[in-house]
């Protein structure tokens, strides 16, 4: 199996920097890590600071957990030192969210033409490059293939085929923190895309 980045050129070298970064900084748990860019684990002293160093080492970075009423505060440190703030509103389920999926899960039956599938170690870089591209057409740059394999990051993805062999969704989760980090039993979860398809 060979390693696999796909995306835009700049995608793929900022992939290829946030990994050999990731080398580096992975003992420590300030630091978060999802395969695709190296984050700042949690709002703490300096956070923007290391955010912003970290998007000029990477050419993108982001700071997780902050209060909503922080945000702003991020977004102006961002652009003071010239760069293009985004802010992402997530929503983190904890036992209850959990114990509903996996509810939901145990008579779960894909609809019929369709297969849920798990990446496992030994899936095919012809597949790995099928999940990427589908993520790309629908925007979402995706983990390297490594990373969806459980190589170096504890992570599950899964991916759904439709009877033609078309791959039409595909997502996983990571877990992204350092496990002295106040965040190490959280799972960070991304859909990597979908597309119509009539069964």
């Amino acid at each position: 199996m060979s390693e696999i980045i796909l995306g835009s050129p700049s995608q793929v070298q900022t992939v290829k920097r946030a990994n050999a970064l990731w080398a580096i900084l992975q003992a420590d748990p300030r630091f978060a890590f999802q395969g695709r860019t190296v984050s700042v684990a949690f709002d703490q002293d300096n956070a923007s600071e290391l955010a912003i160093s970290l998007s000029r080492l990477q050419g993108y970075a982001s700071c997780h957990f902050v209060d909503r009423q922080n945000a702003q505060n991020f977004s102006d440190a961002y652009k003071a030192a010239g760069l293009n703030p985004q802010i992402w509103e997530q929503f983190w389920g904890r036992d209850s969210a959990l114990m509903q999926s996996h509810s939901f899960l145990q008579d779960f039956r894909a609809p019929r033409g369709l297969k849920l599938l798990p990446v496992t170690p030994v899936t095919s870089d012809e597949t790995i490059s099928r999940i990427c591209e589908m993520s790309l057409g629908a925007g979402v740059l995706p983990a390297p293939g490594s990373v969806m394999r459980g190589q170096g990051l504890r992570t599950h993805f899964a991916y759904v085929e439709a009877s033609d062999g078309q791959i039409v969704a595909a997502g996983g989760a990571c877990m992204a923190y350092h496990a002295d980090s106040p965040k190490a039993d959280v799972s960070v979860v991304r859909v990597f895309g979908t597309k119509s398809v009539r069964t």
